[in-house]
Parts: C-alpha cells; structure tokens; sequence
C-alpha cells in the first residue's frame, strides 16, 4: 500500500484513492457495494466484509473515485502510444505485451486488429464489479463500474461499454 501510494496515487494526483472498501461504518457517505440474495439486492456495510481480506491485496483492493481511475487509464493509454509518463513507454510496452500464444500481457486482456489496438481489464471483489477498456489508437479509455459484483452486474457493465463505443464511433465518423 505505501508503495502504491508513492509510487501510482501521488504521481498521478491520485488524492481520492485508498484502500480496503470506501466509507465509513455506520454512515452513507459513499456507495456501498452489494450482493443478492434472492431477488433482493442487500448492501454491505463499509468494513472487512466490504472488500476482499488483506491477503488479496495484490489483487485489488483499491478504492477510488471516477476522475482518479481516469487520470490511471490516461496514464496507460499515453504509454500504449509512446509517451513516458508514471513509468517509461518501454516499461508501458513490456507491461501491455502479449504473451506468445495467447491474448494475455500483464493483466491486461488484449485484442484488436492493426489500428485499432483493445486492452481491457475487468475484477470484481463479489459486491463491486469494474470493467475498463482501453482503445489506443483512438486514443480513448472507457470505465464502467457497479456496486453489484455478481454476474449481474457483469452484465450491465458489457452493456454499458458496447453503449459508449458505439456512441464514441459515431461522434467521431
């Protein structure tokens, strides 16, 4: 958490990221993230059982606003296209390279034809769910997430992201 917080949160202006789920207990500042029992939706409230345990850590248990996680997408889509930024463009190259035989770098899932580049990211801790979707060469990053981790909230989250690109290819034709 230090290091990421020196070495991505301060760089980037990243000032409202943390860690562990968002809010406090016991008081509705902030979303909560939720799971369905049922045909009900029931809220989590913010604590242990908000967020993945500690020990998952690594895999993400980062909380941030919408403009912050833009300014970490923008940072990837400018290294995707050459720019140096929180890291080289070449240490962006190498964490966005596919591995041989299949369409995996270093977490991102990759895609797309000559021109038009996709790295895409999803995860969600079973009461959020995030999907990002980064297009390069057109210079652009979709994100989309829900406060429902389930496979349901999965769903509206693909949704939502066909919506925006089919809306962001129109404006631009």
């Amino acid at each position: 958490e230090v290091l990421m917080q020196e070495q991505i949160f301060d760089p980037l202006g990243m000032t409202n990221s943390g860690f562990g789920s968002p809010g406090v207990s016991g008081q509705r500042l902030q979303p909560q993230g939720h799971y369905k029992a049922g045909k009900f939706w029931i809220a989590v409230d913010p604590g242990p059982y908000a967020d993945n345990p500690q020990a998952l850590g690594p895999a993400g248990t980062v909380h941030t606003t919408m403009a912050d996680f833009a300014k970490y997408l923008r940072a990837h889509v400018n290294g995707a296209n050459g720019l140096d930024g929180l890291v080289s463009s070449e240490s962006f190259q190498k964490l966005q390279t596919t591995f041989p035989g299949i369409n995996y770098a270093m977490g991102w899932e990759t895609g797309g034809a000559e021109g038009n580049r996709i790295l895409a990211h999803n995860g969600s801790n079973t009461v959020w769910f995030a999907e990002v979707r980064l297009e390069p060469d057109s210079d652009y990053a979709i994100m989309v997430v829900t406060n429902a981790g389930d496979t349901g909230g999965r769903d509206v989250i693909i949704r939502g992201i066909q919506t925006m690109k089919e809306r962001f290819e129109k404006m631009n034709q």
